[in-house]
């Protein structure tokens, strides 16, 4: 009774998702089968105690809570627009860019999706069989579970947005002489992880065309996969005028492979200290290395304040006080992997920035009617000086990113991005046409 009681514990959630995902009549199906399998095993369950030799007609595996869920998948209909987002990732701006970004654009969109932990096997179990395509975002699965969402008729795709997968490609990233050893061998290791899963999808979508070109090469491991470019995108074409300001500078890099950039950094700062005629301060966030490396310096005007990382929204809150947000970064083949994610950031919050013309920020360089706050990597130990006069026009500068921003990663271009990306290539239906397509 205990197994029958959880199974209709666990199947009155599954039943709301399968209400929103694939409408009532698909919901009732899997309800029909559902109470048919569980009635019979109880009668079964029965007969074997009242005569013990039927006891070998049991339906096997029922015992879990989720079986009876399992067997309903075969009343999946035929065209299944929902695609399912797995993913563990705890990095808070991959959550925000990579999955609820993604859930929000698939919706306009016109698909329907929905994002599982890969621990949460029972859910996973139950919409693997209604979901058209699996994007494993930056998560290692095994061989297992991705043979199971292709048993239920799923693609599976596997997404990564930083030069992560394989440790052949991790090492010409030019980060790993920045770790330590410790952190070399675990990203090493996860690296490889993350190859094995992309190897045993259908396909890959990065989030930078760089990034494409970089593991459409033969020895990235994976150049027999079709390749799909997403990059990140905003999600508003409203942006705020910069307001209060209470901090000089912002730092908010939180990845420990940043000594060449905390070179760029220290020496900017002590350019601009040099001539400085006001007191200045700069906010470091969700850094420790960097709070400590910049701590340890000393200002004739400037001071460092600490902060720790928060969710996206307070952290947008955080930089919008302050009047300019720093971006150095070193020409590497990692950094010219990476979105601009930091350049979004800036723009949203209404602060204007100094950056690096490295990578998908060149995108942005050229759309800028000024690209005077746009300092090449060699240039930074001068650049405190060198832009100060330019740093006082925090409206026009922080303006001019905001439409260089607009252009490249706004709303227009996100909508067209994903109908290209999820529609065209892909051939994903969009929920209407699929929804009228079973009504006629």
């Amino acid at each position: 009774m205990r197994s029958t009681f959880l199974a209709a514990q666990h199947y009155l959630r599954t039943f709301r998702e399968s209400v929103l995902m694939g409408g009532w009549r698909y919901a009732s199906r899997r309800t029909a089968i559902f109470i048919g399998n569980r009635a019979r095993a109880v009668l079964r369950k029965l007969a074997g105690g009242i005569f013990p030799g039927t006891a070998r007609w049991r339906i096997r595996g029922l015992e879990s809570p989720f079986s009876a869920i399992i067997q309903t998948l075969p009343a999946t209909p035929a065209d299944r627009p929902l695609l399912l987002i797995v993913s563990d990732s705890q990095i808070k701006q991959c959550v925000h860019f990579r999955i609820h970004q993604k859930l929000r654009y698939l919706e306009q969109t016109g698909l329907k999706a929905m994002h599982l932990a890969p621990a949460d096997k029972g859910r996973l179990l139950s919409f693997a069989g209604l979901a058209h395509t699996v994007i494993i975002y930056r998560t290692a699965l095994d061989k297992d579970t991705i043979q199971m969402f292709r048993d239920a008729g799923a693609r599976v795709i596997f997404e990564f947005d930083d030069l992560v997968v394989g440790s052949t490609m991790l090492k010409n990233s030019g980060i790993l002489d920045q770790l330590t050893e410790h952190q070399v061998s675990g990203l090493t290791r996860l690296a490889d992880r993350f190859l094995e899963t992309a190897q045993a999808s259908d396909a890959i979508i990065v989030s930078t065309p760089f990034l494409a070109q970089l593991y459409a090469a033969p020895d990235s491991g994976l150049a027999h996969l079709p390749i799909h470019v997403l990059p990140n995108f905003v999600e508003t074409d409203i942006y705020p005028v910069p307001g209060e300001k209470n901090v000089t500078f912002a730092y908010t890099s939180p990845s420990g492979s940043v000594r060449d950039e905390l070179t760029m950094l220290s020496d900017f700062l002590t350019s601009y200290d040099q001539t400085a005629t006001r007191d200045w301060s700069i906010l470091v966030m969700g850094n420790p290395l960097a709070q400590k490396a910049l701590g340890d310096m000393t200002f004739r005007r400037g001071k460092v304040i600490a902060r720790p990382f928060s969710d996206f929204d307070a952290y947008l809150e955080t930089i919008a006080g302050a009047e300019t947000v720093l971006i150095p970064l070193s020409d590497s083949v990692f950094n010219r992997s990476k979105t601009a994610i930091r350049l979004m950031d800036a723009a949203l919050a209404g602060s204007q920035a100094v950056f690096c013309p490295v990578g998908a920020y060149r995108d942005v360089q050229t759309e800028l009617a000024e690209d005077r706050l746009c300092v090449p990597v060699d240039d930074w130990a001068k650049a405190g000086v060198a832009i100060a006069p330019a740093l006082t026009d925090i409206q026009a500068n922080t303006r001019d990113l905001q439409q260089a921003v607009r252009k490249v990663y706004g709303t227009q271009t996100a909508r067209g991005r994903y109908r290209q990306v999820f529609l065209d290539e892909l051939q994903m239906q969009p929920y209407a046409d699929a929804e009228r397509a079973q009504q006629g």
